[in-house]
């Protein structure tokens, strides 16, 4: 099939296009976001049963720095979205969203202490002791 112009359709008549490189997430990813404690605590018990005690520790301080990182900046509370790769590493989703402004009352009612919750749930796995769930 002949994709040249199909944009067009969609798109109307742009002058220009943005090209953005992308990648593939890391296998054994997991997105977590700040709505429901049952699947949050679900998806870490899923990716830590997978990692290193390293990984975990580096884990552990990318998200007390993602703390620091919302409370410097909390229009990132608006429909917060963290990808969590087996490495321990965090990237955040949908960046865009600090367009909307101050978070909403629930945004902001759900964010609150979950990740403080997901640091504490890290640490009792790392010590080996049974975490929330």
């Amino acid at each position: 099939r002949n994709l040249r112009g199909d944009y067009k359709k969609h798109f109307g008549k742009p002058k220009s296009l943005i090209i953005q490189p992308s990648s593939t997430a890391p296998e054994g990813s997991i997105i977590i976001r700040c709505y429901n404690d049952r699947v949050l605590y679900g998806r870490l018990m899923y990716i830590l049963e997978s990692m290193s005690v390293e990984s975990k520790q580096n884990l552990l301080g990318e998200l007390e720095r993602v703390i620091h990182v919302v409370e410097a900046q909390p229009v990132l509370i608006n429909d917060f979205q963290l990808m969590i790769d087996t490495n321990g590493r965090t990237h955040h989703l949908d960046l865009n969203r600090v367009k909307r402004g101050e978070a909403s009352r629930k945004d902001a009612k759900n964010f609150e202490g979950c990740l403080e919750g997901a640091v504490k749930y890290v640490e009792d796995s790392i010590k080996g002791t049974k975490s929330v769930s």
